[in-house]
């Protein structure tokens, strides 16, 4: 089920804000630009999802661990991995877990590639990593139902849905130049 933890993201916009720009795991540098860009669109999911977020949830090309981290604070019932091929970006999101007390948050460091494996995931989200159609595809191979994209509106790479999926939902405006694409396994 969503939290209304308002005060925890905020502490993680806080944090990220803090210790993330140093690192070049994250693109923004403000409390505000973190919140607005980085972690409040995540309340998309729920709405796109027309129901509550449950089950075993990954977000690829984690970075800073913005998107999953506040996936793990506003659905505590869920269990998020934060998947990147840096080790540096895994070090820091786990300890970013332990420094905010998410529980459900796991990290471990892994180099997702073309046929990687079976669907171990209630689905994956994510936003801006290497070309995108090798992203979406790469999610499609570990989800099992759900793929959710933050990204730029007017994209044509999102206009199709990767093999096996289609187009669920889109979000309106989350935040300046940034929409929500959420795919289905039907």
């Amino acid at each position: 089920m969503i939290s209304t933890d308002a005060a925890g993201l905020d502490q993680l916009a806080g944090w990220l804000s803090e210790y993330a720009p140093r690192t070049g795991l994250l693109g923004y540098c403000s409390r505000d630009a973190i919140l607005e860009n980085a972690v409040l669109p995540v309340r998309a999911l729920a709405p796109l999802l027309d129901g509550p977020v449950l089950g075993d949830w990954a977000e690829l090309g984690a970075g800073s661990g913005a998107l999953g981290l506040a996936l793990a604070i506003l659905c505590p019932a869920c269990s998020v991995t934060l998947l990147d091929r840096r080790e540096r970006a895994s070090q820091f999101s786990e300890l970013a877990s332990r420094r905010l007390q998410i529980p459900n948050v796991r990290t471990p460091t892994c180099d997702l590639r073309p046929g990687c494996g079976e669907p171990r995931f209630t689905g994956t989200i994510l936003r801006a990593m290497t070309e995108t159609r090798l992203a979406l595809a790469i999610a499609a191979e570990v989800s099992r139902r759900w793929i959710c994209a933050w990204h730029s509106p007017g994209l044509p790479a999102y206009d199709s849905a990767p093999k096996g999926f289609s187009i669920a939902s889109r979000s309106g405006l989350l935040a300046p130049n940034l929409i929500a694409t959420l795919y289905a396994r039907p």
